[in-house]
């Protein structure tokens, strides 16, 4: 039933090799929550820009938030399968493009950070053009929407204040972060997404980084 295939062993390889491998976390949690536009029919459209010059990727705060963001999302536990990951667990093996196909009669949302069609065509294309649907590009586009809304990858952060603010700059993006004023997603009520406790995720977070955040 799975097609070959197309992200060949050398490209994980190099992947591995810049970001580093992919610890495996077993969690409850489905990949159930749309991202990015996250509604089926549409969604948000980032509001703040970002620079069309000089764009940097993979830098010292992205790789134990973009680990972060994975997690709530529900692909972190897929290891390097993350990338083949659609709505609700439905796996798929092109990773040329966005297999732009709504699961279960659900959502389109696929890959590590369950990008939304209209999201990659429409806002990250543009910027980046990224020449596939691959490991690098998924995580170049998930940093560069993690800038586009405002939060800095520069460096990790030291305090709770700082994750709290950048989960509810993020919010908006991925419905499973929690906004600090509700503890709940951004699209809560609408019968689809639901978001992690931030407890789980600063938990989670703080793994990553190898330290304690200060109150």
């Amino acid at each position: 039933q799975l097609e070959d295939l197309k992200t060949t062993q050398q490209e994980i390889s190099d992947f591995r090799d810049k970001y580093g491998s992919l610890d495996k976390l077993t969690n409850t949690n489905t990949a159930t929550n749309t991202s990015t536009e996250t509604s089926t029919t549409g969604g948000v459209t980032p509001s703040s820009g970002g620079s069309s010059t000089a764009m940097q990727f993979n830098k010292p705060g992205w790789k134990s938030l973009g680990a972060t963001i994975k997690f709530a999302e529900g692909t972190f536990k897929q290891g390097d399968r993350a990338y083949n990951t659609g709505y609700g667990y439905n796996m798929f093996e092109d990773l040329s493009k966005h297999p732009d196909k709504v699961f279960n009669n659900t959502s389109a949302a696929a890959g590590a950070y369950q990008f939304m069609p209209k999201t990659w065509k429409t806002v990250v294309q543009p910027k980046l053009n990224l020449p596939d649907f691959g490991p690098q590009s998924q995580e170049k586009a998930g940093e560069y929407l993690t800038n586009y809304r405002g939060v800095q990858t520069d460096k990790p952060f030291k305090t709770v204040s700082e994750l709290r603010s950048a989960f509810d700059k993020l919010a908006p993006e991925w419905a499973s972060i929690p906004l600090s004023s509700t503890g709940k997603s951004y699209y809560d009520g609408d019968g689809i997404n639901s978001a992690r406790s931030f407890a789980s995720l600063r938990d989670f977070y703080e793994k990553q980084v190898g330290y304690k955040l200060i109150d």
